[in-house]
């Protein structure tokens, strides 16, 4: 249809005010003109030390070696001291440890 007839206008452009608000739609929220500005977001970071070296203070500690080498089986690899070295870096008060059976 030519856009000169008067029904094709009328199709195109729904009898409303086309300069009114977008406020007046009840189902859509208010405009806001000023919204707040968004918290800057902090990011802690831990400090990554070498994850492949353990301190002597672990390393040497005969008493935890001794330990492990009598009440652990040899067939697994428990990292005993790596957790140990967790545990002590993040400074935890309460602690759950699963074995696995065997």
């Amino acid at each position: 249809l030519p856009l000169s007839t008067p029904g094709a206008q009328s199709a195109l452009i729904p009898n409303s005010d086309i300069t009114s608000s977008n406020n007046s739609d009840p189902q859509k929220p208010p405009i806001n003109d000023n919204p707040k500005p968004k918290p800057k977001r902090r990011i802690i970071r831990r400090k990554k030390p070498s994850r492949n070296q353990l301190p002597p203070s672990i390393l040497n500690n005969t008493a935890l070696h001794t330990a492990i080498s009598t009440s652990l089986p040899k067939d697994y690899e428990f990292e005993i001291q790596k957790t140990v070295w967790r545990i002590q870096e993040s400074k935890c008060t309460h602690l759950a440890l699963q074995m696995p059976e065997g």
